[in-house]
């Protein structure tokens, strides 16, 4: 079918003279202009309508769109201030407890249209709760209820004498370091701020050692004056039994007293002992 399109526009005459008389260069003018021709037409035909730059364009348009609204504002957050701090947890408190107060009145207005109290409501619902777990476990509810009233007795068992050897390392650490009431406070808001409140409640980290490195500054610091003092006194005691040469009343020269408080505070601090 191309080959019929191309020729159809040629000149017939150039075939109705002998062979001889043929122009082969009017042919080839001829057969090239035609050729173009055909090329214009179908060129003309599949061009494709121009809109892709139009859309290349909304596609653009609607990316960036889509990036500033997915690019997250990064502004810097204010530290707060004690009384802010103060503030924000009053105000979470606040809602909580409207929270629960909002609870509470639905619960109460279910038990009223069931024609019952909130106690009675709550009944039930654990006594369903019980007869489902019991039929999942395949016991009946008396011995569900029994397995987890053993249980939770060894849990407050438990819990009772973690409770009595935490007071008793209290006392302990109170007694060896002449602690008080505020040190303890003290012990409890360093292990707060520092993770440790899990380790001393499960006995991974002794009150002992809380309370140390609580008040490490504060125990080297009693340290070294300790130190200091008993360097003193034992220069007073040497001074004092010191015999007395030539009349001129010298005595050896003490050692060092910076050197010697030095010494004390990094034997403390090596042995890990106060």
């Amino acid at each position: 079918m191309e080959t019929m399109k191309l020729l159809l526009p040629l000149d017939l005459q150039f075939f109705s003279a002998d062979f001889d008389e043929f122009d082969l260069e009017a042919f080839d003018k001829e057969f090239e202009e035609s050729t173009l021709t055909g090329n214009e037409d179908d060129s003309t035909d599949d061009l494709p309508v121009e809109d892709e730059p139009v859309q290349e364009e909304l596609e653009t348009e609607t990316e960036e769109e889509d990036s500033k609204t997915q690019e997250p504002t990064q502004e810097e957050v204010p530290d707060l201030t004690e009384e802010q701090k103060r503030n924000a947890a009053f105000a979470q408190l606040r809602r909580e407890r409207d929270a629960a107060a909002k609870r509470l009145a639905w619960l109460e207005n279910l038990a009223k249209e069931s024609g019952m109290t909130v106690e009675q409501l709550q009944e039930q619902y654990e006594q369903r709760r019980l007869q489902k777990e019991a039929e999942q476990k395949g016991v009946s509810v008396e011995v569900l209820q029994r397995l987890q009233q053993l249980e939770q007795e060894n849990t407050q068992t438990k819990e009772q004498l973690q409770a009595e050897k935490f007071n008793a390392q209290v006392k302990l650490t109170l007694d060896k370091y002449k602690g008080t009431e505020e040190n303890v406070s003290k012990t409890f808001e360093y292990a707060q701020q520092n993770g440790l409140v899990y380790a001393l409640r499960t006995g991974a980290i002794t009150f002992e050692a809380a309370y140390k490195l609580a008040h490490m500054d504060t125990m080297l610091e009693e340290a070294k004056q300790s130190a200091v003092q008993e360097d003193l006194s034992k220069r007073k005691q040497r001074q004092q039994e010191a015999p007395i040469a030539n009349g001129s009343g010298s005595v050896p020269i003490a050692e060092d007293l910076d050197a010697k408080v030095k010494e004390d505070a990094k034997s403390i601090i090596e042995n890990g002992g106060f």
